[in-house]
């Protein structure tokens, strides 16, 4: 699929559908088991096709990524059927950082992901899209945060080369859902929150510009994602490159779309803790006053402002569909 004429296609104001993150709502409400969502291809695709006839969303999105990574890192996951995976330890030495090995990117975890997209992609009438992870947050999770940033100011340049490797893993990584068919990636970076811009140019931003221009082009558009308070990084996020930004209601949505190229789609900002808690109305009155507030932005794409739970009420996600429509 063409994402340049698909990311045109809302600039120009064709396009109007939201793109919220379904993935988990769709495990929960068909009472799959989470391991057998997330290892089982013909499940996942099966899964993933039925939310693309099922809601009117511009995209198919599975975002995925954070746990998975790691645990093709060898961290180990923790699966349960009501809840998000969740990593449980970390696998990388902070204090020995140059004698970690990143897998490749195709594993025994990351195997039934992709194919999964691969039998998606040709069926679902819509673009893929699917999760990765940021290097600096990739490394977050791996290391555990307060000692990998205590490693980089230490060791840095140790630091650097781990951020590298990373970086390589992801780009390829996501090379291989691109080879897949997925139409885009939302790249995840939430982790640089905790650090000054200068900081995050070199163990964020710098890594992240040399992924997209890996790999992102006309068949494959990078959208970055970050749910964390960012504000003092939008300008350095803003030249990043990508396609398309999401951002989460840690700031105002305004401060993002005056921020961000006037070419590339800005996705948010409904808190995905209130696809479980807001009533079907006050999910209609809150994404249609989202909207409205918005329509001004030609590059305004209405979202989640992260990943929606298994516990979303369905009643409720299709309220967000007739407030954004």
């Amino acid at each position: 699929m063409n994402t340049g004429a698909w990311v045109r296609s809302y600039l120009d104001g064709v396009a109007k559908e939201p793109v919220p993150c379904l993935f988990y709502p769709a495990v929960s409400a068909s009472g799959t088991p989470m391991r057998e969502a997330l290892f089982d291809p013909e499940c996942q695709s099966r899964l993933l096709l039925d939310s693309a006839e099922r809601y009117p969303a511009g995209a198919v999105v599975r975002m995925s990524e954070l746990w998975c990574e790691a645990a093709a890192c060898g961290a180990t996951c923790t699966y349960t059927d009501n809840a998000f995976p969740v990593v449980t330890d970390t696998v990388a030495d902070a204090e020995a950082l140059d004698e970690f090995h990143f897998p490749e990117p195709v594993n025994d975890i990351t195997r039934p992901m992709i194919e999964a997209v691969r039998l998606v992609a040709p069926r679902a009438g819509k673009p893929v899209f699917v999760g990765v992870t940021g290097p600096f947050t990739l490394a977050s999770v791996l290391a555990g945060t307060e000692d990998f940033l205590m490693a980089a100011l230490s060791e840095p340049e140790e630091v650097i080369s781990f951020l590298d490797r990373a970086a390589a893993f992801i780009a390829d990584y996501a090379a291989a859902y691109k080879d897949a068919g997925a139409a885009g990636v939302m790249l995840a970076e939430p982790s640089i929150a905790m650090i000054a811009p200068d900081m995050a140019e070199d163990l964020s931003s710098a890594l992240v510009r040399r992924i997209i221009d890996s790999v992102q082009d006309d068949d494959l558009a990078v959208i970055y994602h970050n749910c964390g308070d960012v504000r003092k990084h939008l300008g350095g996020i803003a030249a990043l490159g990508a396609k398309g930004y999401h951002f989460g209601d840690a700031f105002s949505l305004t401060d993002a779309l005056e921020s961000m190229p006037a070419t590339a789609l800005v996705f948010g900002n409904i808190h995905p803790a209130k696809f479980a808690s807001l009533t079907p109305d006050a999910m209609a009155a809150e994404t249609a006053a989202l909207c409205e507030t918005y329509r001004r932005y030609p590059n305004f794409v209405p979202s989640s402002g992260c990943d929606i739970g298994p516990s979303a009420a369905a009643p409720v996600v299709d309220a967000f569909f007739s407030g954004c429509l």
